[in-house]
C-alpha cells in the first residue's frame, strides 16, 4: 500500500495489469458458455475466477486462480449432482 494525502490506495495483488484482467474476463465468458447452468466471473479485485450454480439442492459458490482447477471443481460438481449416492467431496 502507499500513502498519498492521508489515503491509503491499494496496489495489485499481481502484477499483469489491464491486460491480464482483460484476458481473463474473456476466458471466464468463454466458460460460461461452455457450462450451462453456472455463471462464471472474473474478479480483478481478488484476482480469482468465481464461478455460481443452483443445479443441486443448495446454491454453490466456486472460487479458484487457476481455470484448471474451476473446470476440475466445477466438474466434480456436476458428477456429484448426477451420482447422487457417491460420496460427497465437498468439505
Amino acid at each position: 500500500m502507499t500513502r498519498s494525502a492521508g489515503r491509503t490506495r491499494r496496489r495489485p495483488r499481481t502484477p499483469g495489469g489491464a491486460g491480464r484482467n482483460l484476458h481473463a474476463e474473456t476466458v471466464a465468458a468463454s466458460l460460461q458458455g461452455m457450462y450451462g447452468g453456472w455463471v462464471i466471473i472474473w474478479s480483478a479485485w481478488r484476482q480469482a475466477f468465481t464461478a455460481f450454480c443452483a443445479i443441486g439442492a443448495d446454491p454453490l459458490i466456486i472460487d479458484e486462480t487457476s481455470v484448471s482447477r474451476l473446470l476440475q471443481r466445477i466438474g466434480e460438481v456436476e458428477l456429484e449432482v448426477r451420482t447422487p449416492g457417491r460420496p460427497s467431496s465437498r468439505a
